[in-house]
This record gives C-alpha cells, structure tokens and sequence, in this order.
C-alpha cells in the first residue's frame, strides 16, 4: 500500500495492512509479487482513492491461476486415424508428422498426461507410443511429449514354398517360420487353410489370435499327401495387424506314381551273367542246325 507496509497473502479472505494512514491520505493497493506454486496472476480493483473519515474495506484482490498448455511432437507417422488424449479429454487428431499442441491449455501446478486414444489403422497399420507424456506443470508451457509411429512389420520365411516332388501315397512336409521384424507388438487374428493335398499339420502359430513381441517367431507345418499324379498349387492366408496384412504364402508341388524298380546288379553278378551270355552264343555257333525254327 502506497509502495510500502508489504503484506503477505497466504489464502483467500479478508486482508488488512498492518499500518493506518491518516484521513484524507491517499492510499493505493497494488501487487508486489505474484504467487507461485501454481503460478497465478492477482488484479487489484477499488485499488486506490483518499481515506475520508472511515476504513476503506472493497478493496478486492482477485487472483487467477495462470495456464499453460501441452504439447511435443510426432514421429514416424505415415497413416492416419492417430488421436491423442490429455488427461482422458481434449482429443486431438493427429494428420501428420510434426508438433502438436492440445486445444485447452491446463491450469499451473496441474498433471497431464498424454495417451493414444486410437492407432493409426487406415491405410496402413502402424503403433505409436508416448515417451515423456506425463508430469506436473511447472510455470511454463510442456513442448516435449515425444509421440513416436513405427509400422507393425511380419517376415515371413517363405511367400513361395515349393514342396517338390512326391510319390502318390507319400508325404512332404515344410515349414513357414513368422516373425515380428518390428518393435511394436504384432497381432495374429487368422491363418486360412489351405485345401487337399496341402494342409496344415501343425505349428505353434495356430491358438489364435497370438501376439508376438519383438523378435519373436512361431512355425507353421505345411504338408503336401497326393493321392493322383499331377502339378498342385495353392495359398494360405495370414491375417494381422502387420501394415502389410494379409500377408500370401503361394504353395506348389508335384506328384507321381511309383517309378519302375530297375534291380542293380554288382560286378561278380555282371561279370557271370555275361560269362553265360557269351556260352550260350558259343553253343548256338557250333550247333546251327538246332537253331530256332527247325
């Protein structure tokens, strides 16, 4: 009051300076230091004017805690569909990579907390993931929310599995091997099957759905059993989240009929059965007349 008898203020209420001043002096309220721990900004009104026999009591001091808003930026995003929360509210969708700031901006000393209301799944799948997303403001606006998009990748480690060729009552067997080659998690939702003689044989891919963690596999047995002679094809579907999905394994083989058995013989065998080939000429030179036909 009239730049001196500093009064601190530590709650709302009714306040009064410790020091009186005489009537008829001019008196003037103002605002030396404004709060902190939330930051807030005071405004006096009825601040000023001239004792006139009497206390002066409608000074009003109105205070407002100061907001700030909060924001970070995007990464890696190639799809569309992202839509970010702040403190389960204020949804903003996000169209492309870059900065971000949420509409409403909070009050001082009040927490966020920045999550993915929904992933990106239009055109193509993608993940994303908030890194430094939670916190307490602290007088000053947050810009350093890391939003970060990575496509949901599947390998797979054959799209062209050629289970050769098979004798008609035999059995070929292979084997397609699925791994997350991304670091979000990837969701296996369905794997057709394909028709006769291909068929799924087994595998730890099948108890649908599955989610495999980065890095993580699991195997599909594929086995071919012809029962007619002929050129086979035919595929087998596996549906995911993977940005690629569905994802095409063509499969092939061939199939015939028992070969004929030629018997082989060893070199004492060869060497006898030419010795009695080449007797049984000698006999039919010295003997025409008992040739065949007389």
């Amino acid at each position: 009051n009239n730049a001196g008898d500093d009064l601190t203020i530590t709650a709302d209420g009714p306040f009064t300076f410790a020091t009186a001043l005489d009537d008829g002096s001019a008196y003037a309220v103002t605002v030396l230091t404004q709060p902190t721990g939330p930051n807030q900004t005071c405004t006096v009104t009825n601040g000023t004017g001239t004792l006139s026999g009497a206390n002066v009591d409608d000074v009003q001091v109105t205070c407002v805690t100061d907001t700030f808003s909060v924001g970070g930026t995007v990464t890696g995003l190639t799809d569309t569909g992202l839509v970010l929360q702040n403190n389960g509210g204020d949804d903003l969708a996000i169209m492309s990579d870059g900065p971000f700031t949420f509409p409403t901006p909070i009050d001082d000393g009040s927490d966020y907390s920045v999550t993915v209301l929904s992933q990106p799944q239009t055109a193509r799948d993608q993940q994303c993931t908030v890194v430094n997303g939670s916190g307490t403001l602290m007088g000053a606006d947050i810009n350093d929310v890391a939003v970060q998009c990575e496509d949901i990748l599947i390998d797979l480690s054959a799209s062209d599995l050629d289970l050769g060729l098979v004798l008609i009552g035999a059995q070929g067997s292979a084997t397609i091997t699925l791994t997350n080659a991304g670091q979000p998690d990837l969701l296996i939702t369905e794997i057709s099957r394909p028709s006769a003689p291909f068929a799924i044989a087994g595998g730890d891919c099948l108890s649908l759905p599955l989610t495999l963690s980065a890095d993580q596999s699991c195997q599909i047995n594929i086995i071919f059993s012809p029962t007619t002679a002929g050129t086979f094809s035919d595929s087998l579907q596996i549906t995911s989240n993977a940005t690629s999905s569905p994802d095409t394994v063509l499969l092939s083989g061939m199939a015939s009929f028992e070969p004929l058995i030629v018997p082989t013989l060893n070199l004492i065998a060869l060497l006898v059965l030419l010795g009695l080939l080449g007797l049984f000429g000698l006999i039919q030179l010295r003997n025409p007349s008992r040739g065949v036909g007389r």
